[in-house]
């Protein structure tokens, strides 16, 4: 007999003590080694009820990535209510690596297996695991990286569909490559502008991936139209696809991913081919962890290159379309805790009894 509960989770991870990569520092002196051999128990004839919008562990995940960052990712300046702060900010080496978290004795992890199953509700495919699988720890907006693939269709995962405040998570069964890179000698000829960078996307893969995802919203919004548009507005993190590369925060404006004429015409001229958004390394930035802005160091020299998979979409819906046929989305995300959200919708935490 179990019931649900909450409690102080620990961490295991494959980091590797001689690497000086933050992520690995970090987890070398946070979490333990990954159980070579883990177990899993299937539950025959249970049925649980999960919330990944109501989920302790996405609190404690995202106290634990933000204690990775304080540590590791040392601003220059630091302007935080009124006070400035500065300090040493080294470059350092950064790279994201799988975070699995784990329950103490006397607790453990349920895990939903419904292949189609949208993160609220009954589940009727229920193991209990005493860790979850390796969680990188991607801040990013707008687009997720490197996260799990859905099993079988496309998932739409909402709060509440019908109300527009709340975001959107799709979580994709294909991932799609975004390859970005800042030039090693800051571009041909421009006399070189060390923040100027760029990223590639394969637009057939892409616009095909986004078809699909208009069906899938479709059947949640009675067969209205579905039209993408770019960010009405607000701070550049969330206009902007944001993330992290090598250390260095990266601003894409990603206007051409959410191309209404090539969705489902890929293999259209000026749809089949490379998609190139432009980008830009900011030094300024305001930090996610909603504690003001901070400002870093210039870009390091080299090339800066990160090649990732998209394995989901942050959405938001507007308002106010009630009596059109159409519905209108926009890549959003700044609430770095969906992140987190998008991996461990199928956990919970409970007690035995």
């Amino acid at each position: 007999v179990w019931k649900d509960a909450d409690t102080t989770l620990f961490c295991a991870s494959d980091a590797k003590a001689h690497e000086t990569e933050v992520h690995n520092v970090w987890a070398t002196h946070a979490c333990v080694p990954t159980d070579p051999n883990p177990q899993e128990i299937h539950l025959e004839n249970v049925t649980e009820n999960f919330n990944m919008w109501k989920n302790n562990m996405v609190e404690q995940m995202q106290e634990d990535v933000i204690s990775l960052w304080d540590q590791s990712l040392q601003p220059c300046v630091k302007l935080t209510g009124g006070s400035v702060i500065k300090q040493a900010c080294p470059k350092i080496s950064f790279d994201p690596i799988p975070i699995h978290y784990c329950t103490p004795a006397g607790y453990v992890i349920l895990k939903c297996n419904d292949k189609n199953f949208n993160g609220t509700g009954p589940c009727k495919n229920v193991s209990s695991v005493q860790c979850t699988h390796g969680i990188k720890p991607v801040v990013s907006t707008q687009l997720l990286l490197n996260g799990s693939l859905a099993e079988e269709e496309i998932i739409i995962r909402s709060e509440n569909l019908t109300n527009n405040a709340k975001t959107i998570i799709v979580h994709l069964n294909k991932s799609v490559e975004i390859n970005c890179t800042r030039p090693s000698n800051g571009g041909s000829g421009s006399g070189g502008d060390i923040r100027k960078a760029y990223c590639e996307i394969n637009g057939t893969k892409w616009n095909k991936v986004l078809k699909q995802v208009t069906e899938k919203l479709k059947e949640h919004f009675n067969n209205k139209t579905i039209i993408f548009q770019p960010p009405s507005g607000g701070d550049l993190e969330i206009t902007m696809h944001h993330f992290n590369c090598r250390g260095e925060f990266f601003y894409c404006n990603t206007t051409q991913l959410f191309n209404n004429t090539c969705i489902g015409n890929e293999t259209m001229k000026g749809c089949n081919g490379t998609i190139t958004l432009p980008c830009k390394i900011k030094q300024i930035i305001n930090m996610w962890q909603g504690t003001g802005q901070a400002m870093y160091a210039p870009p390091i020299d080299g090339k800066i290159n990160c090649v990732s998979n998209i394995t989901g979409i942050l959405l938001t819906r507007d308002g106010g379309a009630n009596n059109t046929s159409n519905e209108t989305f926009r890549p959003g995300g700044g609430n770095i805790k969906d992140n987190w959200r998008s991996e461990l919708y199928k956990y919970k935490v409970v007690q035995i009894e």
